[in-house]
C-alpha cells in the first residue's frame, strides 16, 4: 500500500490564468477612467468660445488607411459647429493611400480658410508624401463653404517639409517658407511671387501683421527664438508693400550671393545703399526676390517652443522652453512683459506641455493647445490676459490643427 501511494502521480499546481486575465481587464479599463477622473477634476471649467471663431480639425493622428477620416469644424459663440471639409480615401482601401488635412489658416477677412494636404501612399512598392495648398472659400454669417481649391502642388514645386502658412493682410495670397525662401502663392491664380531669400534654413511658422511684416520661429544661439523680416528697399519697409509690388524699383542687378543676416538692418546711407543693391528685379516679372539683408532678432523672448503675434503686430504670446504652466505676452522689444500661469489639468501620464498659441482676434485672450498623452490629441484653452482667468474649450484636436478667426 505504501509503495502504491507513493508512485501515484502528483497533481500538478493549477496556474492561475484566469486570474491574471480578469486583472489585466480590471487595469485597461480603470486606467482611462482614473485618467478621465483626474484630468476632470484638476482641469480648468469648460466654456463655449467667447468671441470670433475656432476652426479646428478633429483628433487622432494620422497613420495608414485604416486610420478614422477627420474632418475640419468651425465653432463660435453661438456654440453651433459647422463642418468645413473631410479627408479622404481612395475607394479601394487596399491601396493603402489617404489625406491628411492639417494647419488650417483663416485670412484676416475671414472669408478664406488655407490649409495644408497631405497624399499619403503606403504601399510595398510605392511610399511617398506629397504637399497641397488648398483654400476654402467661406462665408462668414453662415459658415458655409465653397469647394476646396488647390492653390499649389507643393511637392511639384519641389518643396521640403512645411510648418504653417500665413496670409497677406489684403487676405488675397498666402505665404509659405520653405528651405530660407520665402514664397507667396496668390490664392485665386496659385501665381507665385518670390519674396526674400537666405532667411534662416530652418525658419517656419511664418505670421504677416497688419503692417506687412513677416516675424518667424527660428534656431540661433543655440536656442529657439523668434525673427521678423524687414524687406531692404528702405528700412522698414513692409513686406506687405513687396507683395503688392508696390516697392521702389531698382536698377537691375545681378544676383550676387547676399551676406549673411546681421542682427539689426544697418539704416545709415551706406546700409540702404547696399540693401538697395540686395534686392533682385527678374527682368520682365516685376519685383520677384529680396536679398535678406534686414532680419532682425530678439533674445528677450528666447528660448521659446511656439509663439503668436496679434493681428496688428503689437503683442506677442510666447511659450518659454524652460516652463510647463508659462505664456509670456508683451511687445516685440520685451520692456513690458507679462507672465501669464496656464492651468489645463493633470495627467497620470505625465509630460503635457503647450504645444501652441493663438491671439484672439480682439486680442483680449490668448488660446493654447496642450498635447495629452499618451494619446496625439491636444485639448484646447484659452486665458483672459487681464483677469488670468482660464477656461476649457469642449473639443480636442490634432497636432498644429487650429486657428482662432474673426
Amino acid at each position: 500500500m505504501t509503495q502504491e501511494a507513493d508512485t501515484q502521480p502528483q497533481a500538478k499546481p493549477r496556474r492561475p490564468w484566469g486570474k491574471i486575465l480578469w486583472a489585466l481587464l480590471a487595469v485597461s479599463i480603470a486606467v482611462p477612467v482614473v485618467a478621465t477622473i483626474v484630468g476632470g477634476v484638476t482641469s480648468p471649467p469648460n466654456h463655449g468660445v467667447p468671441e470670433g471663431h475656432l476652426v479646428y480639425m478633429e483628433a487622432n493622428h494620422p497613420s495608414e488607411h485604416t486610420s478614422t477620416l477627420r474632418e475640419m469644424f468651425s465653432k463660435g459663440p453661438d456654440g453651433q459647429w459647422h463642418m468645413l471639409v473631410s479627408e479622404t480615401e481612395p475607394q479601394d482601401v487596399d491601396v493603402g493611400s489617404r489625406d491628411w488635412i492639417s494647419m488650417p489658416t483663416v485670412s484676416p477677412d475671414a472669408t478664406k480658410v488655407a490649409y495644408y494636404q497631405q497624399n499619403i501612399t503606403l504601399q510595398e512598392e510605392v511610399q511617398k508624401l506629397e504637399w497641397q495648398l488648398y483654400v476654402l472659400q467661406i462665408d462668414p454669417a453662415t459658415q458655409k463653404v465653397s469647394k476646396p481649391k488647390l492653390v499649389a502642388n507643393l511637392s511639384q514645386d519641389k518643396k521640403a517639409q512645411y510648418f504653417g502658412a500665413t496670409w497677406t493682410p489684403d487676405s488675397k495670397s498666402l505665404v509659405v517658407l520653405s528651405d530660407g525662401k520665402a514664397t507667396s502663392y496668390d490664392s485665386l491664380s496659385g501665381q507665385t511671387k518670390t519674396l526674400a531669400v537666405n532667411l534662416p534654413a530652418d525658419a517656419r511658422w511664418p505670421s504677416i501683421t497688419k503692417d506687412g511684416s513677416l516675424y518667424f520661429q527660428c534656431s540661433g544661439n543655440g536656442k529657439e527664438r523668434i525673427a521678423r523680416f524687414i524687406a531692404p528697399t528702405v528700412p522698414n519697409t513692409p513686406l506687405q508693400t513687396m507683395i503688392t509690388g508696390a516697392a521702389a524699383k531698382v536698377e537691375e542687378q545681378p544676383a550676387n550671393p547676399s551676406p549673411a543676416a546681421s542682427s539689426a538692418p544697418d539704416k545709415s546711407p551706406e546700409g540702404v545703399k547696399k540693401a538697395m543693391e540686395d534686392y533682385v528685379r527678374e527682368p520682365g516679372q516685376g519685383l520677384a526676390e529680396v536679398r535678406s539683408t534686414a532680419i532682425e532678432y530678439t533674445d528677450q523672448w528666447a528660448p521659446i517652443t511656439s509663439f503668436a503675434v496679434s493681428r496688428d503686430g503689437s503683442r506677442f504670446a510666447a511659450v518659454p522652453a524652460n516652463t510647463t504652466d508659462e505664456i509670456k505676452i508683451g511687445s516685440w522689444d520685451g520692456h513690458d512683459i507679462k507672465t501669464l500661469k496656464v492651468a489645463y489639468g493633470k495627467s497620470i501620464f505625465g509630460g503635457r506641455r503647450v504645444t501652441a498659441v493663438k491671439w484672439s482676434p480682439s486680442g483680449h485672450y490668448v488660446g493654447y493647445s496642450v498635447s495629452k498623452p499618451p494619446v496625439g490629441e491636444d485639448e484646447v484653452f484659452y486665458i483672459d490676459t487681464v483677469t488670468g482667468s482660464v477656461k476649457k474649450l469642449p473639443f480636442r484636436t490634432g497636432r498644429a490643427s487650429w486657428d482662432w478667426a474673426p
